[in-house]
């Protein structure tokens, strides 16, 4: 979890332009709203899936390397 939350910040950190720092802080504190540490379950990995289709959808464009 520590490990994905610096990756976060360096990547959110990088970003010059506010609307996408702000298009990705969004999609990325919607990605682990949830996450408490998951037990992963299989629901818990069904909702994770959707989330994370919902992030791609969203973002995956902007996390393009240029």
């Amino acid at each position: 979890q520590a490990e994905y939350s610096e990756l976060v910040e360096t990547l959110l950190s990088s970003q010059r332009d506010a609307i996408i720092y702000q298009r990705l802080a969004d999609a990325f504190n919607k990605l682990t709203a949830s996450s408490t540490p998951p037990t992963m379950d299989r629901k818990q990995k069904i909702a994770f899936l959707k989330c994370l289709e919902e992030f791609v959808a969203n973002v995956g464009g902007l996390l393009c390397v240029k």
